[in-house]
């Protein structure tokens, strides 16, 4: 009996063994990895902590879903530095363990987490869980500009910072501002955000341009970079084209603000008129107006200012220019073309004191003129107009339409022709129209060498584009045939190629001139001008700093009208009107214009002996009426001078007008 009471005895004690260790092992089992879970809030900072924080649940799960209460978790992280609080907890009934997570770092952490047998610690047997994703840890700072205000020597620029992470905007915190440079002032350095997370402070620069800006704060040991654009006065205005000249005929129009090289206030060195380029961007030269904005600098470079001792300040002349930027490295090289130029209205002045100056305009105004005593216009007024034409592009096919005044036939056709000035017998004088008898000498060659046809068509309702002549001439030829004549203003010369317009009878119906053929008529205005082109292969680049408007020669065609002068048959006068009578007709009726009346044999260079303005009778076209008070010296009028007709506008005698292409008409 007692020996079997023993046995029982220790057949419980075993049972009650295996008993213990079953549970641990069931206990330790009881959690699934794979129903368990830690999940987390996004990172946000605390103005309390002065720290990024996270809330980190930790939820135990056993493998049928149910949760798993009193059991320990440890969490744990893979940021250096950071903590948890508190650093156990005991699950609760739904099996959730709650942490915050804290850290002054920017980065991103995964999350793991311990969980013992019990509620005992250090854990029981524990097991690990992991979590699937990252914890971001961050801030930005968005900043805008609120207003700016310029000095000669700097600009103060007040902004507002937002200061925000994963959850909104941070109210209610510290923090600082500076930049990557150390050159800009900030004032408050020391930032503290309003409920919506802003901060309002104030820059003081000298530079214009984009910055880094460095924000951090309180507690958090990394900062963040923002770039900010500190952005100079700005002008605005329309870019349009003058002329009728096809925008392919450039390659890239570019705006551009140029400092001028001043031999005194009122002498722009032609020399080298350029001091330096301040800032340029890409415009599109259209020929409907297109708006540009160029941003200047807080104060050009001291390299563009020039002293000036009575006023102690140092200043600068500045032009908006728009130039050909041929090479498309956006900056002006010396030779790339400028085809508009502002000279008046809208001229730029900078001044800064030299050491002290009581100027009244100090920095960034505008004055009407380049000179010695401009007038100062209000900047805010008058900087979102200023405005720039092209006046002077270069021009490479320009589209001929005329009609013909004759009687047609099947064999009348129009040419169009490049001509050797040079051969012209008894040689050439630019300010003199072609005669035909010239032009016919040099066609009637044997070997035709001194003319070369360009377009050549039947006479009916002719239109077509002129080509480049630079690609239809060779090189030898090119150099052989260029003639040179003064640009005048002392700029020097003009090189370029003379193309002239033609009516020819074509005796052999071959479609193009040839040896026989006759020649009927030549190109003309409707006031019977010579009409001819000048293929412009090279011009003094800096004309347009004397005068941007009628400075009009330019690369490829320019269409030039020649003077024309009739001998003065008779002229009577009566009631204050002088009837002149002409030796040929003018060929275009009911139409006024400039005269000037040159001595019989007298070059067209000479000093006319009287101007004015004439009318053409409605039905005589070779009669002309004068009135007394439109005419300067008309007393001196005789028959035997020479009545000279002169291109708008009025000009000299001997001189070329620019006009727009237009239509041209074939008279014989």
């Amino acid at each position: 009996m007692k020996r079997l009471f023993f046995l029982l005895i220790i057949g419980l004690f075993i049972m009650a063994c295996d008993d213990d260790t079953n549970n641990a092992n069931n206990n330790t089992s009881e959690v699934s990895l794979e129903n368990s879970s830690i999940t987390f809030t996004a990172g946000t900072y605390s103005v309390e902590r002065e720290a990024f924080v996270s809330q980190v649940t930790v939820t135990v799960l056993d493998a049928g879903g149910s949760p798993l209460a009193q059991k320990a978790v440890a969490p744990a992280s893979t940021m250096t530095g950071g903590t948890f609080d508190p650093e156990t907890v005991v699950t609760d009934s739904d099996g959730a363990a709650s942490f915050v997570f804290v850290t002054n770092h920017i980065g991103v952490a995964t999350f793991s987490a311990q969980v013992g047998t019990t509620e005992q610690t250090p854990l029981q047997d524990p097991v690990t869980l992991d979590s699937t994703e990252e914890a971001t840890f961050e801030f930005s700072v968005n900043v805008i500009p609120l207003s700016a205000t310029y000095s000669p020597s700097s600009g103060d620029f007040s902004l507002r910072a937002t200061f925000s992470d994963a959850s909104g905007v941070i109210a209610g915190a510290t923090g600082t501002v500076a930049d990557a440079s150390t050159l800009i002032t900030f004032s408050p350095g020391t930032l503290t955000t309003d409920g919506n997370g802003r901060a309002i402070f104030s820059a003081l620069t000298s530079d214009a341009g984009v910055a880094t800006l460095i924000f951090t704060l309180t507690g958090i040991e990394e900062s963040v970079e923002t770039s900010f654009h500190f952005a100079g006065p700005v002008i605005t205005g329309l870019n349009s084209n003058s002329q009728y000249y096809h925008p392919l005929g450039f390659h890239t129009g570019r705006v551009s603000l140029m400092a001028l090289n001043m031999l005194d206030r009122d002498t722009i060195d032609l020399s080298n008129p350029i001091k330096g380029e301040v800032h340029s961007e890409t415009t599109c030269p259209c020929p409907g107006p297109v708006e540009y904005e160029l941003e200047l600098p807080i104060a050009p470079d001291s390299s563009l200012l020039t002293t000036d001792a009575t006023l102690g300040i140092d200043y600068g002349i500045f032009i908006v220019t728009i130039y050909d930027d041929l090479d498309g490295n956006y900056v002006w090289d010396e030779g790339e073309p400028f085809i508009g130029v502002t000279l008046a209205d809208t001229v730029l002045h900078f001044a800064a004191p030299h050491e002290t100056s009581d100027f009244e305009y100090p920095g960034w105004s505008i004055v009407n003129q380049v000179g010695s005593d401009p007038e100062f216009a209000d900047w805010e007024s008058e900087k979102d107009s200023v405005d720039v034409l092209v006046t002077r592009a270069p021009l490479y096919e320009p589209t001929i339409i005329g009609t013909v005044a004759t009687e047609l036939t099947s064999d009348t056709r129009v040419l169009w022709a490049a001509v050797d000035v040079n051969a012209v017998p008894g040689g050439f004088t630019p300010v003199e129209p072609l005669m035909m008898s010239q032009v016919s000498t040099i066609m009637a060659t044997a070997s035709n060498y001194h003319i070369l046809g360009d377009f050549d068509a039947p006479a009916a309702g002719w239109t077509a584009p002129l080509p480049d002549l630079t690609a239809e001439l060779d090189q030898t030829t090119t150099s052989a045939w260029k003639f040179t004549m003064d640009s005048g203003a002392g700029l020097g010369d003009v090189e370029g190629i003379l193309l002239v317009g033609v009516l020819y009878h074509d005796a052999d119906t071959s479609g193009s001139f040839t040896a026989g053929d006759a020649l009927i008529g030549m190109a003309h205005e409707v006031t019977d001008h010579s009409s001819v082109f000048l293929y412009v292969l090279d011009y003094p680049n800096y004309g347009m700093f004397i005068d941007n408007m009628s400075y009009w020669f330019h690369s490829g065609y320019n269409h030039l009208l020649t003077p024309r002068r009739i001998e003065i048959s008779t002229v009577d006068l009566s009631g204050g009107t002088y009837t002149v009578n002409l030796a040929t007709g003018i060929g275009a009726t009911g139409t006024t214009g400039n005269f000037a009346i040159l001595a019989a044999g007298s070059a067209f260079t000479s000093t006319p002996v009287a101007t004015g303005t004439f009318t053409i009778d409605n039905t005589l076209s070779d009669t002309v009426t004068i009135n007394t008070t439109d005419c300067t010296g008309c007393n001196l009028i005789a028959p035997g001078t020479q009545f000279v007709i002169l291109p708008e506008p009025a000009i000299n005698p001997g001189d070329f007008s620019f006009t727009d292409l237009r239509t041209v008409l074939l008279i014989d």
